[in-house]
């Protein structure tokens, strides 16, 4: 683990877990990292603070990660990822149409949190073929229109 920091990340969940799990993953790699349980506090944060990336949970107790997304969009930053459980792949359309750069399945995975993270800040975006193949979802859903 490096000393220095690489930049700032921030994570939206208001599950607790998923909060220290993707701590832990992220800072491991180098990573400064804030957290929020809400979309009022993530927005807060980001007006007081430079962010390198934000990971966002899609459903948040205030209001929906889309919201958050949103409202980021209108700022230009920081480039968002956002994180669900994949039972569905509700929300990926909107989301990929709102500006989030990819999506994070949970449970949180490490290396897989570590390579989207690293190719979001390489200038990657993921697309709707790319979200289904890396996440190993084998129902077909066709693509958005």
């Amino acid at each position: 683990m490096s000393t220095e920091s690489k930049g700032k990340i921030l994570v939206i969940d208001d599950d607790e877990s998923v909060i220290e799990q993707a701590t832990m993953i992220l800072q491991h790699e180098g990573y400064e990292i804030s957290t929020a349980n809400t979309v009022h506090d993530a927005l807060e944060l980001v007006q007081s603070e430079d962010f390198l990336l934000a990971l966002c949970d899609i459903r948040l107790p205030d209001a929906s990660g889309m919201e958050f997304l949103s409202k980021i969009r209108e700022q230009s930053k920081p480039d968002v990822i956002m994180m669900t459980n994949f039972g569905s792949l509700q929300g990926v359309e909107e989301a990929l149409n709102l500006g989030a750069k990819g999506f994070i399945s949970k449970p949180l995975r490490a290396e897989r949190i570590v390579k989207i993270v690293k190719s979001i800040l390489a200038g990657e975006t993921m697309t709707w073929e790319k979200i289904i193949s890396e996440e190993n979802i084998y129902s077909y859903l066709p693509p958005p229109a």
